[in-house]
């Protein structure tokens, strides 16, 4: 459906109809069991990223518009309830014009009808905004943990494994970590070296917070570490095939098993992307499972 790099297939169908200048978009997406959608995504007890609900939205508005669309400001995400492998992702979008894009506001449902996400953000139609700073990244402290180091903490594996290397960790504070960006990878498959895509720089930044706050509460045994809510993602640059993305988080706060964590990505000298806030949650894995049921029955109906 698209020829700019996507983090995946994100929409199988997609219908619009435009009212008093509001742009109305329903589109659909059924998440295979076996696709790139949920490879190494929580392997064993797969559910579709939250990321991959804002590629949707993007891919849906997209088609839409007929052009490619750009995350410039996602001014709040919730993800209220993971969709698993089987199930229907849908969409209902308002995208109204601002100057000089599209502001969007999208629900998103699994095939019960159960809400999953809900997400404000901004787009437009340039695949450069400028902008971004010159500034460098706060130098990281001595030490350093390589990508066994990486594999033994994070449940995530390839292609949905984002961090490379973390250049170091002050446990319980700030983490800087890395990942180079290379035109192998699924998102460029059927694309030129186009911008990375900022739901992956998101989900990147995501997996470096979910590395600081585990280094200081221990490996995850059967829980699952899962995004929440974002709030305050801001897209001021790119990065293509060739560069790397410098991540430097903070953990801000930790209220039992939720997390909340600032920070800012850095690719060739530019901050080209910053967050005020992320939230995560620490859960039984049982609560993975219980999707999947809940998944499976709504099928049998």
């Amino acid at each position: 459906m698209t020829t700019y790099a996507t983090t995946l297939r994100a929409i199988d169908r997609v219908d619009w109809s435009e009212r008093d200048g509001v742009t109305r978009i329903h589109a659909e997406l059924v998440v295979g069991d076996g696709s790139d959608h949920l490879r190494g995504h929580f392997p064993g007890r797969p559910v579709y990223p939250g990321v991959g609900v804002l590629e949707s939205v993007t891919q849906a508005l997209t088609a839409a518009r007929g052009r490619p669309m750009w995350l410039r400001d996602l001014r709040s995400a919730r993800f209220q309830a993971p969709v698993p492998g089987g199930d229907t992702l849908r969409l209902d979008i308002d995208a109204r014009p601002v100057s000089p894009g599209w502001q969007v506001a999208a629900r998103a449902t699994r095939a019960d009808g159960s809400l999953t996400a809900t997400i404000k953000a901004s787009f437009d139609d340039r695949a450069d905004p400028g902008g971004s700073s010159q500034v460098a990244p706060p130098p990281p402290p001595t030490g350093a943990a390589g990508f066994p180091e990486i594999l033994a903490v994070l449940p995530h594996r390839h292609p949905f494994l984002l961090v490379d290397r973390v250049r170091a960790v002050q446990a319980g504070r700030r983490i800087w970590a890395e990942k180079a960006v290379t035109a192998t990878e699924p998102c460029y498959r059927d694309a030129d070296a186009d911008p990375y895509p900022a739901p992956l720089m998101l989900e990147s930044l995501g997996q470096a917070a979910a590395l600081l706050w585990l280094a200081q509460n221990g490996p995850l045994g059967g829980d699952a570490v899962m995004l929440a809510a974002v709030r305050g993602y801001r897209v001021s640059g790119h990065a293509r095939p060739g560069d790397v993305l410098h991540h430097v988080v903070q953990l801000d706060q930790v209220k039992a098993g939720t997390a909340f964590a600032s920070g800012a990505t850095w690719s060739a000298g530019r901050c080209i992307a910053t967050v005020e806030t992320l939230i995560a949650v620490r859960r039984p894995g049982s609560v993975l499972h219980s999707a999947m049921e809940t998944s499976s029955r709504g099928e049998d109906r």
